[in-house]
Order: structure tokens, then sequence, then C-alpha cells
């Protein structure tokens, strides 16, 4: 199981949206319109983990999609980072666990696009929620393709590209919640991630716990009062692409980036 991407909802174009993040000095690429689900977005690769700039175009059929991510997104008041994909190639053993862990499951929804190119892009999703998370759970995607050949194929047509800013990596994702050491025992538990623990003091902005899924790291903090988070709700914070001790908090369309 691996990051896939992070959801940023923006008000704004979502071409828009990605050209201040070009500004800031990072490749981004126009994603897609997804006229079933009401919405669009613009995409920025690390790799083959990445952030999604996710507008809604129409509303109401937002609203009244099948899709759980666009629910949610399209009931927002703020701009933000809302959601966080998991990419499993495991989706079907995956359903089976969740139920025997007693979370509530709701697809596998099936999702597709045609890019200007022609070629069609095909995943299916999972969502999934228990009565004793506060905050939402990340969902599960599964793309039709492999890895290698996704790589491949985003390589050739431009999409992963050296930032000229030099960025490389997405280092850490950040979730604000009450009770941290629950939340990343919860991830273990119910999701099977085994990966290496870390008690987080250091961190100027609150104090937690870390979960290494793969080569990123998930952090679960309460944001201290004097911290130049500000949330209201629990759920994903902030996303680091550096080393956080020498880097800045920048808001950016709601969203905080560690840069």
């Amino acid at each position: 199981m691996k990051l896939d991407h992070v959801v940023h909802y923006v008000e704004k174009p979502a071409k828009e949206a990605a050209g201040l993040f070009q500004l800031l000095g990072f490749h981004t690429i126009a994603g897609g319109i997804h006229d079933k689900w009401g919405s669009s977005n613009s995409l920025c690769y690390f790799d083959l983990s990445y952030l999604e700039f996710l507008t809604i175009d129409d509303r109401k059929k937002a609203l009244q999609s099948d899709n759980p991510l666009i629910q949610l997104v399209g009931n927002q008041k703020n701009e933000g980072l809302y959601q966080v994909a998991l990419r499993t190639n495991e989706m079907n053993s995956l359903v089976e666990r969740f139920k025997q862990k007693g979370l509530n499951v709701m697809g596998p929804f099936p999702g597709q696009r045609k890019r200007a190119d022609g070629k069609l892009l095909e995943w299916k999703m999972l969502f999934v929620s228990h009565q004793e998370a506060s905050y939402p759970l990340p969902f599960f995607i599964e793309w039709k393709d492999s890895d290698e050949e996704r790589r491949r194929d985003l390589e050739e047509i431009g999409a992963i590209l050296p930032h000229p800013n030099k960025y490389t990596h997405i280092y850490e994702v950040g979730y604000a919640v009450k009770q941290p050491t629950l939340a990343l025992k919860q991830w273990k538990e119910w999701f099977g991630i085994d990966g290496e623990e870390y008690v987080d003091e250091s961190f100027i902005h609150g104090k937690g716990v870390r979960l290494l899924l793969d080569d990123v790291f998930i952090t679960f903090l309460t944001p201290k009062g004097d911290s130049e988070f500000s949330y209201t709700n629990e759920g994903p914070l902030y996303v680091s692409l550096t080393e956080r001790f020498q880097s800045k908090v920048k808001e950016i369309m709601g969203g905080y980036y560690i840069l």
C-alpha cells in the first residue's frame, strides 16, 4: 500500500489553481473533466504520488453523484485538503479485510476518463468509515494499469518531469486529530500497515505520532494554540515536500504546505 494522492479542494478553476503552484516552481498538468460527477482537476506529480487540485463545476450534479469523495468535496464551504488516497493492487482482498475489521465499506466504484490524446484511464475506488473514527478515513484506489505501465506513460506525456524548484518527493502528510495515538493505532489495525512508528515531540506546531507508509510519513497531531495551522475539523491538515525542520509553512488556497 502506498500514498497515491492528496485531494486539495479549490474554488477557482483547476487550471488556475495549478497555475499558482507553477509560480512556486512546480510542474503541473491539466487533469480532466469528470462530467458524470460535475468536477474537474489539475495534477502535480512526484513520481506516481501526486497532488490533485479538485474543483466542483456543477455542484448539483456533484451532490447527486454516487461518489463519496465528490459528495464530501461538494459539501465544503472552504478550500483546503480534504482527503487522502492510498494505492493498492489488492482491492478485493481489502474489501474482505475491512469487513472483518468492522469497517463500513462503500464500493468499489468504477472511475474512468478519456485523455485529450484518446487514452482511456480506468480505476476503482473503495471508501470506508468507522464509528470510532472522528476524522475522515482515507479512501483506496486501484488503477487498471500497473505502476510500471503508468510511470512509463506519464513520463512519455510529460506529466512526470523534474520540478524547477527541485522538490522531488511528498515527504509527509499530516492529519489534525484530537487523539493522535488512537488514530495511528486505527490505521495499523484496520489497514494492516506495519510501518515504523515514531513519537513526534519536536515539531513546533504540536505533539503527535508518525507512521511510515512505504516512503511517506503519515503524521497525526493536535496542533498547539499558537501554531501556524488553523483548523476547525479533524482530517488532512498539511503536506510536507521537504524535511520540515529547515522549512516554512505556507498556506495555499486553504491548504497548508511545508516547503
